[in-house]
């Protein structure tokens, strides 16, 4: 039998029941199902405001990756690399 996309259309799993397809459960909170808001939730005092911080750029659909491309574009790559070496 044979496995993947190169098995006859009969025998390849539907897309709803792929084992590796995570289901999508109601939200009932109204909080993203992130693992974001939970680590902020449950971090240590010392790492909150960080943790936060990116909770909310999460919630934003960001990352931090995006907040180093917009200094670059602000800036160069090495000014960017070097501000975030002295943060």
């Amino acid at each position: 039998m044979m496995i993947g996309h190169n098995a006859p259309r009969d025998q390849r799993a539907s897309a709803g029941n792929s084992p590796t397809r995570r289901r999508r459960h109601p939200d009932t909170t109204g909080t993203p199902r992130t693992p974001a808001p939970i680590a902020a939730a449950r971090c240590p005092a010392g790492l909150a405001r960080e943790v936060e911080a990116y909770a909310e750029l999460v919630a934003d659909g960001r990352t931090p990756g995006d907040e180093l491309r917009a200094r670059v574009a602000a800036t160069t790559p090495l000014a960017a690399l070097e501000e975030y070496a002295r943060a």
